[in-house]
């Protein structure tokens, strides 16, 4: 297993009091897997029901994208529109 890097903005950034942390990546990964993760890595995120967007290559991911090790990934606040 090998550690990948995930930039964290706005609220999970100020819940965790980090800019970036590493996370396991494993072969066949998905972005709901790395969400599944980071809850149980960092109950306080369930707690305050963080909601937050996996980005995949500066991009929203679905939760069933695979994770490559070499992706640059992200978790960003949710976006709304009007």
């Amino acid at each position: 297993m090998s550690k990948i890097d995930l930039r964290l903005y706005a609220s999970v950034k100020d819940l965790l009091g980090k800019d970036t942390i590493g996370v396991d990546w494993t072969y066949n990964m998905t972005a709901g897997d790395l969400r599944k993760k980071l809850y149980d890595s960092f109950p306080i995120l369930s707690i305050v029901n963080a909601q937050f967007a996996i980005s995949v290559n500066r991009r929203a991911a679905d939760d069933r994208e695979l994770i490559q090790k070499t992706d640059e990934l992200a978790v960003l606040p949710p976006v709304s529109g009007g």
